[in-house]
């Protein structure tokens, strides 16, 4: 049966084998959120009860909670017969100046190992990385077996001549023309060729247009060229017929690929990007929050040379969005994310970094816009050339130790 018994946890003011003094009092300021004067004075007071009448599991995890901090707790058990006294009130004479303002280490400690427990588990990682494989797979399969069929399919005949046919399946059909079969001479599409297509069963005839764009093709040796399009608005037995001046070669009758273009192409298309942007999003969220729970437990600010190189890879790290998209985003919000807590001097430049590549987005769409212009096209070899000279400018100058301001920065973060 579960142990149903209530428990105390004691703090006895000892540090741990391997933990320096100063350390470990710089991990509780940041655990307790209170200043040092405040933790001597709670390490003077030691042995002090920091939660009462809770369950085993809870006083386990706050012990390994201040354990991480590098200080010694005892749980111990509340007997049925243990009375809780509570302490009588301290005169002025028994204060010190701050015994008021004592940090309540309970509820800090409770905050902490919550902030703790809400740490996201490497199981999203996971969902991540399959919220972004899945629609990759899917795609990957789906588009080249749909290309694959598409082109396998198709009624063949010969021409000049007539054929019957059955459609299964309405919509749009093309016909195409084989202008090389791999064996004989090049043909050219003749000029005077008359294609008749009609219902057997009512004899009504259809419509035969030319191809909505001129399209050719090429499967293995033989190469085809569209030549017209006929629309099937009921399944049915069909004949057609194809007469003209020109040497005899084979025509193929097949499904035009834009019928099923957005079920077999587009939704594939469009599941690879949101599953990429929801994944990418999520795995940074996860890192950023699980970061972040971790230094709750690290008290060591970073050196001047740490500050340094994630202030300059802030800057350098944009230009993986030559291989990941949206890197050039992603890299300096995610440092300034992590660092936040740990370097005034690496946030601001994760910041400044951000705000020039978020503008140079905007510019960047401006120069598109007016490629229909030449000046369009100058622009954008302009901007790609600017942010790579100016970027290594506030790399070298954060790898210096100094602050740097890009040019032709909308800030929109301060």
């Amino acid at each position: 049966m579960p142990d149903k018994g209530q428990y105390k946890l004691v703090f006895d003011g000892r540090i741990l084998a391997g933990h320096n003094l100063d350390d470990v009092k710089k991990r509780l300021a940041r655990l307790l959120k209170s200043d040092s004067k405040k933790i001597e004075q709670l390490l003077a007071e030691a042995p002090l009860t920091i939660k009462n009448n809770i369950d085993y599991p809870t006083a386990s995890k706050y012990k390994e909670t201040l354990r991480a901090a590098g200080v010694s707790c005892q749980i111990e058990r509340i007997e049925n017969n243990d009375v809780e006294v509570s302490p009588p009130p301290r005169t002025p004479a028994d204060r010190s100046p701050e015994a008021g303002n004592a940090p309540m280490a309970g509820t800090n400690v409770n905050a902490a190992v919550s902030r703790v427990r809400l740490r996201p588990g490497r199981i999203w990682y996971v969902i991540a990385v399959l919220l972004i494989g899945v629609p990759i797979i899917f795609g990957g399969i789906k588009m080249p077996l749909t290309l694959f069929s598409y082109l396998a399919a198709g009624i063949e005949f010969t021409a000049p001549g007539a054929a019957e046919f059955t459609i299964n399946q309405p919509g749009k059909y093309v016909i195409w023309y084989t202008t090389f079969d791999g064996h004989s001479h090049r043909r050219d599409i003749p000029q005077d060729i008359k294609i008749v297509v009609y219902n057997q069963n009512t004899e009504r005839y259809l419509e035969v247009g030319l191809p909505g764009w001129e399209s050719t093709e090429t499967v293995l040796d033989v190469e085809r060229q569209s030549i017209a399009e006929v629309f099937f608005d009921q399944a049915g037995v069909y004949a057609i017929e194809v007469n003209g001046d020109f040497p005899e070669t084979d025509l193929i009758l097949r499904r035009s690929l834009s019928s099923g273009f957005f079920k077999n192409f587009v939704i594939p298309i469009l599941m690879f990007l949101t599953g990429s942007l929801v994944g990418l999003t999520m795995a940074i969220v996860v890192y950023i929050k699980r970061s972040n729970a971790e230094s709750c437990m690290s008290p060591a600010a970073m050196t001047q040379k740490e500050e340094r190189q994630w202030a300059m890879f802030s800057h350098l790290g944009t230009f993986s969005a030559c291989l990941i998209p949206f890197g050039n985003i992603i890299v300096p919000l995610v440092i300034w994310q992590v660092k936040k807590g740990e370097s005034s001097f690496t946030v601001e430049h994760s910041k400044e970094s951000l705000n020039f590549q978020i503008s140079l987005m905007i510019y960047y769409i401006a120069a598109t816009l007016l490629i229909l212009v030449i000046i369009g096209f100058i622009l954008f070899i302009g901007l790609f050339i600017f942010n790579i000279i100016i970027v290594i400018i506030a790399g070298l100058k954060a790898n210096e130790g100094q602050y740097y301001k890009y040019p032709m920065t909308i800030r929109f973060i301060k």
